[in-house]
């Protein structure tokens, strides 16, 4: 560890800092001895200044005061007294020896020659190079136990560092009933223990929250809200997935066909638990195989991708589902509860060639009649026989003229009279039975057979009124954009309500805004040829599009229908309040009526009242009825 290594080298810092110090005291106190030895020796030799005798007596009478390793004279005038003892460099007899200086001694100039003398201070060199040695010594090994220890206290700080380490990264792992389990620190280290287990708890807890969010975002994410069962992201996942698998099964497909009649009959809540209903039967019959998935793909689709299981197998539970659908129907008092379709899958199946298959068997069981479902073994031509089986069902009842008219009211805000009725048209097949009025609608668009369609609708409607006197007021007629805005429509228009001046002026013509506001040119061309005609003009679902503001000043129609997203919850959504508002405030300039639709409680009537909406329609308001006179 860095920590450790940086006390190894501080301890080594200190023992060399210690010998540095006993080796600067050892040659301090060397020095002394010889400056002390120095001046000893000046002072005995400042007896023998005129010596005139030889070397050998002169260094006898030094010797005894003044212990010397060297002595040399040199005589000026006699050679012979000059004298020579011992060695001018000392013995190094111990291995410190190169710490002391060398060589202590001096050189003096007597009146009669030369002196040259180094002292013998090797007994005190020696005293002293063996306490630098053995403080030395001493040091070094208190400095090894000092070391020793240390990296020692510092393993163990590792290990236990490295416990802790291995504590953390695990410890939020382990299972609940070990929280209180000693992680088996040491004694001292119990606090630690404490906290570690007590952050334990507190993070296994924010874990468990956290989970329980992830869990929640991930249902949302992927679960549908109203029904519980899995989203269309769900469903393309599992979809994709099929490709991967190495199993067969089959994929059921379902349409709530009458959704949108009944949210606008008996309002949304009564669609939102039509739905529930749908999704509860699916589940019912679906869940008992092994593996099933079943997904709200749309606002009005369900599938299921049932795996492992054999076509002929599942053939049974169609059967039961559309019992179920045919008592839920008769509580429900609605023409129809849903169409379905099965068809087998492959592992190798690829998702586009399976919903088309799928959607094809779909269109036949629409054509058939209420509750009606077909399942196919084998994909042969099934998509041409499906939009043949459209074509034709279309086809037979413009030549049957087989439709029924519902109709429901729209009421003034200002007095009890109605502005007028709005008529529903039902569709039947050959054998009498009720079609899904979106499916029959979409089909004459593909087979541009909608012009046609609207026509026998108009003629029915005016056919009712002229053989119904007794039916007053006035009644408003859907049609498509695409025939309201058609040149060749809008002639034949021309001169059929030439033909019914009279009825014209009992009827409004309802289109959606969507497709109006695509060409507002030619919209306005639409509008002022029916008002030459005596006919009005209601937009309906407004408020949806882009160009609201603008639609107004150019295309001016009689009413504008408020689509039902701004209804819902009004009297709590301020957005809602002021778009409302801002519409009626707009409308009442240039004279239009604005009608708000999907009323379906008092609050909502109320709270529509006091924004000054000339009109209220609704399930609220008044139900669809049958009109008698169909």
């Amino acid at each position: 560890m860095f920590t450790s290594k940086i006390y190894q080298l501080f301890l080594l810092l200190c023992l060399g800092a210690l010998w540095g110090w006993l080796y600067v005291d050892a040659n301090r106190e060397f020095n002394t001895i010889s400056a002390h030895q120095t001046a000893e020796y000046h002072k005995v030799i400042g007896e023998y200044d005129s010596w005139a005798g030889n070397g050998e007596e002169l260094y006898r009478l030094i010797q005894k005061q003044i212990p010397l390793r060297f002595f040399q004279f040199i005589d000026k005038e006699n050679r012979d007294n000059n004298f020579t003892r011992g060695s001018i460099l000392p013995s190094n007899d111990h291995f410190l020896s190169s710490l002391i200086s060398k060589n202590p001694g001096t050189t003096t100039q007597l009146s009669t020659g030369r002196l040259q003398v180094k002292f013998n201070l090797q007994r005190s060199k020696q005293g002293l190079l063996n306490k630098l040695f053995s403080i030395g010594l001493y040091s070094f090994f208190a400095y090894i136990v000092i070391a020793f220890v240390a990296y020692t206290c510092m393993s163990i700080n590792k290990q236990l560092i490295n416990k802790l380490v291995e504590i953390i990264s695990t410890y939020t792992e382990q299972r609940p009933s070990s929280i209180n389990n000693s992680f088996g620190l040491p004694k001292n280290f119990s606090p630690v223990e404490n906290a570690l287990r007590e952050s334990r708890k507190k993070i296994g807890l924010k874990l468990q929250v956290l989970i329980e969010e992830n869990r929640k975002l991930d249902k949302n994410a992927y679960s549908d809200s109203l029904t519980g069962l899995s989203n269309t992201l769900k469903f393309t996942e599992a979809l994709n997935s099929l490709k991967a698998h190495d199993h067969n099964g089959v994929f059921l497909l379902l349409k709530a066909s009458e959704l949108s009649q009944i949210n606008q009959s008996k309002g949304r809540l009564a669609g939102d638990s039509y739905l529930k209903q749908i999704a509860q039967t699916l589940t019912k019959n679906v869940e008992k195989y092994t593996a099933s998935n079943l997904f709200r793909i749309s606002s009005a689709e369900f599938a299921a991708i049932i795996p492992h299981v054999k076509f002929s197998e599942t053939e049974s539970v169609l059967k039961k589902i559309k019992g179920e659908f045919e008592l839920y129907q008769q509580t429900l008092k609605s023409s129809s509860i849903a169409h379905f379709a099965l068809i087998p899958y492959k592992a190798d199946s690829k998702p586009i060639a399976l919903l088309s298959l799928a959607d094809a068997a779909l269109s036949i069981a629409q054509t058939m009649g209420p509750n009606c479902y077909h399942a196919i073994e084998k994909a042969d031509n099934i998509e041409q026989v499906g939009d043949n089986r459209w074509k034709i069902t279309i086809e037979n009842l413009i030549k049957r003229k087989s439709l029924v008219f519902y109709q429901q009211p729209i009421q003034s805000c200002r007095a009890s009279k109605n502005f007028y009725q709005e008529l529903l048209t039902r569709f039947k097949n050959s054998e009498g039975k009720l079609l899904p009025t979106a499916a029959v609608i979409a089909m004459a668009e593909r087979y541009d057979l909608i012009t046609i369609l609207d026509k026998l609708i108009l003629t029915s409607v005016v056919k009712m009124l002229r053989e119904n006197p007794l039916l007053t007021g006035s009644f408003g007629v859907n049609i498509s954009t695409s025939s309201a805005l058609h040149p060749s429509f809008q002639a034949w228009m021309k001169d059929f309500f030439k033909q019914h001046q009279k009825l014209a002026t009992k009827l409004v013509l309802e289109v959606n805004e969507t497709g109006i506001q695509a060409n507002t040119t030619a919209s306005a061309n639409f509008v002022r040829l029916a008002h030459s005609l005596g006919l009005k003009v209601s937009i309906e679902h407004f408020g949806m599009g882009l160009s609201a503001f603008r639609f107004f000043k150019e295309v001016r129609p009689d009413f504008i229908k408020l689509d039902g997203s701004f209804t819902k919850q009004i009297e709590t959504n301020d957005d809602n309040k002021f778009f409302v508002k801002m519409m009626v405030d707009l409308a009442k300039r240039i004279g239009v009526t604005v009608i708000a639709t999907n009323i379906e409680s008092q609050s909502e009537k109320v709270e529509l009242e006091q924004l000054l909406v000339d009109g209220l329609q609704g399930f609220y308001i008044a139900s669809p009825k049958l009109t008698k006179a169909a």
